[in-house]
């Protein structure tokens, strides 16, 4: 999760045995961590850490301003500015989920994420208003789940016609028109998000709290307390503010300990269990700048540890994260629980005074004790003790799940591209709106662009295969698979009418991702089917080459079916950095794909490709096959196929559309043709009809085409 994803350095050792529920409710945490929603979830509490830092800076700045003796204006404005951040984190955390929510439905992340912010101000006040009290335990949680479906919904809105009020191609440019679009969608998903969550919220809220104040208003002391320190701890791992959900259980516990034989109280709980807030984190933050070296989680930790001196700890709650950690489970429960077990054994036997009086919840650890054992060092003690106590029984589960969070993961591959590139459209119309040079261009060009990218939406991506064929024998050697796209109307689209717009929105590597995995699958189906199975061609771009995690992805594809896909690799991929491109290609190869270079001979120094890589032929680009019918365009044909047979090099000539161009083709060197003149790419399943047809043809075909008179070559 979010920083301590590459932490190291940690002591080793296992946690000891834990009750069987923990696995069970660990992997549902984990399963919920999955989901679109999770993702979200951890992406915004990320982009909230320094606004938490920032908060807590304050916080720490009025605490210390007060005990320097300060004036009083001054400790007063730094105290307020603390409560009106801490009052603001609701409304901060809706935005910052909108806003991740907002990459998710390919919307605006900046106007979704102010709508998002305005949105939690309006249920946080109409939740009060319904709810009371009891409504505000319910704020941190929806702030980190209700974004998701409202943006959501002011997506599915948005598309509507109905709902826009700039139509077509607005004159005031496209980031315009797209915040005018969102108006009424946004006004419409808030008011019914309000509506929902002020109605469930009254409903949910008046019957807990009439069963929790009709339950334990006779019940003993120590058990409501009990019981308020395991929901308490329990709320807060999934973002539910615990302290006002359990109110009707705090306000049945007396404010100070009301007889010898019952020592807890409210005062108790802020004292001796809750050290540092929910979850006891002071120890947890002890456990993290005594285990951890990555220094992100550090930062926080110590970021954390003034804060927590005042039982104050959503810098950690939001930051680290605690909430939805299936990881910190167990412990974020049992620390506080064996916290009260200490403390009520240690105030009931005498080893500490009596609580005899009340203190804030947020006075200072230590200070506390004192105050409220009117002076009692071994309160102190008991403080302490209970600190490495809860240390210790953190310590074995933050090794394990900084361990586990190091381990690299295989990131799985997209199931669908439309999924990828949908995300993007939003980053593409800003790489090209500049508003400082030449503006209104710009902004028209963004506009036909994600214009051009939403309309992909009603498509399909399939892939075409069209034979390379063997000259001699008319025999199927495999296919190049090419991409298309169909319309719901059943039209097909060409490669040219939307693969430029995608290397625009820089999203070649998600298609060549695609088409690799797409082959893999369709390789598989004929395997099953009984077909014989052919090499299949993928073209690979230098953007993906140039990428090491896009080409192990990519290598993973190929692995799939090892030594029937091969990659067709562009001259321009080789232009880059030389090192980068022998390691893509060196692990390409050990995948099992042969490797040849497209379009060879066109533009660049290729002849320097042949001995500084490893490749396993070339394809001789369509212009060289159009030129055989000049005589040194046979010529330079010529040479070129005589280099691939002294390298030993295999050879495919594209572009093959005239009987009269086969007689130039050698018969000595391992080469097949493509093109027209044998068929046009094709579906799958013709495919598989076209091999079975030309298996039986033998060498007739070549022989009859072959007959015929070549055409001249100009004077």
């Amino acid at each position: 999760m979010g920083d301590a994803q590459q932490a190291s350095g940690v002591a080793e050792g296992a946690p000891a045995p834990v009750p069987p529920f923990v696995p069970r409710l660990q992997a549902a945490l984990g399963l919920l961590n999955r989901a679109p929603w999770a993702r979200s979830v951890r992406d915004g509490m990320v982009w909230l850490v320094p606004y938490l830092m920032l908060w807590s800076a304050v916080l720490l700045l009025g605490e210390a301003l007060h005990l320097l003796d300060a004036p009083q204006a001054w400790v007063s404005l730094a105290r307020r500015g603390a409560a009106q951040l801490r009052d603001l984190l609701p409304p901060v955390i809706w935005g910052a989920m909108g806003a991740m929510a907002a990459l998710h439905f390919s919307l605006a992340r900046t106007p979704v994420a102010y709508v998002c912010l305005a949105a939690g101000v309006v249920v946080q006040a109409a939740l009060t208003a319904v709810a009371g009290t009891g409504g505000a335990a319910w704020i941190s949680l929806l702030a980190m789940t209700v974004p998701f479906p409202m943006v959501g919904l002011m997506a599915s809105l948005s598309r509507r016609p109905a709902m826009h009020l700039a139509a077509g191609s607005s004159t005031a440019g496209h980031n315009v028109s797209e915040s005018l679009n969102l108006v009424l969608p946004a006004l419409a998903a808030i008011a019914l998000t309000t509506a929902a969550v002020a109605t469930a919220g009254w409903l949910l809220t008046a019957g807990l709290q009439g069963v929790a104040g009709s339950l334990w208003s006779q019940a003993s002391p120590t058990l409501v307390a009990a019981l308020y320190t395991l929901g308490n701890s329990l709320a807060w791992l999934f973002g539910v503010h615990g302290y006002y959900l359990l109110l009707p259980l705090l306000e049945a516990l007396p404010e100070l300990s009301p007889q010898a034989g019952e020592p807890v109280s409210q005062t108790f709980l802020g004292v001796f269990v809750f050290i540092g807030g929910a979850g006891s984190t002071l120890s947890l933050i002890l456990v993290l700048l005594l285990q951890v070296r990555k220094r992100s989680m550090r930062v926080i930790g110590l970021m954390s540890l003034l804060p927590a001196a005042f039982n104050v700890n959503e810098l950690l709650l939001f930051g680290l994260p605690i909430i939805l950690n299936p990881h910190l489970l167990l412990p974020f429960v049992l620390v506080p629980l064996c916290n009260f077990g200490v403390a009520a054994a240690a105030l009931q036997w005498g080893w500490v005074a009596p609580i005899q009086g009340s203190v804030p919840f947020n006075s200072p650890v230590m200070l506390n004790a004192l105050l409220a054992t009117r002076g009692d060092a071994a309160a102190v003690l008991l403080q302490v003790a209970n600190v490495a106590l809860g240390a210790v029984i953190y310590w074995p589960f933050v090794a394990r799940w900084v361990r586990q969070a190091g381990t690299p993961v295989a990131v799985p591959p997209l199931h669908a591209i439309d999924t990828e590139y949908s995300r993007r459209a939003e980053e593409a119309s800003f790489r090209m709106d500049d508003p400082v040079r030449e503006l209104n261009e710009s902004a028209a060009a963004a506009t036909r662009l994600n214009d051009r990218l939403r309309a992909l939406d009603d498509h399909d991506f399939v892939l075409y295969y069209q034979p390379k064929v063997n000259p001699q024998t008319g025999q199927v050697m495999g296919s190049e698979a090419l991409l298309r796209l169909v319309s719901s109307t059943g039209a097909i689209v060409s490669p040219g009418a939307f693969l430029p717009d995608l290397e625009r929105a820089g999203l070649m590597k998600d298609v060549d991702q695609w088409v690799a995995r797409a082959a893999a699958e369709q390789l598989e189906r004929w395997r099953q089917s009984g077909e014989v199975l052919l090499p299949v061609s993928v073209n690979v771009s230098a953007d993906t080459l140039m990428d090491l995690q896009a080409v192990h992805q990519l290598a993973r594809e190929v692995s799939r079916q090892p030594g029937l896909i091969d990659l067709e690799l562009t001259e321009g991929a080789f232009l880059s950095d030389q090192q980068i491109v022998s390691q893509a290609l060196e692990a390409l190869g050990a995948a099992g794909a042969r490797l040849d270079i497209d379009d060879f001979g066109t533009g660049f120094s290729s002849l320097s490709y042949l001995y500084r890589f490893k490749v396993d032929g070339i394809k001789i680009d369509r212009s060289f096959t159009s030129a055989l019918a000049y005589v040194r365009g046979r010529e330079v044909f010529s040479q070129l196929c005589a280099m691939a047979r002294r390298l030993n090099l295999r050879l495919v000539v594209e572009g093959v559309e005239e009987a009269w161009q086969l007689r130039h083709l050698p018969e000595d060197v391992n080469v097949s043709v493509q093109g027209f003149l044998f068929a046009r790419p094709m579906p799958a399943d013709q495919f598989q009809a076209y091999v079975a047809a030309q298996a039986g043809r033998g060498a007739a075909a070549r022989v009859a085409a072959s007959s015929q008179p070549a055409a001249q070559a100009p004077a």
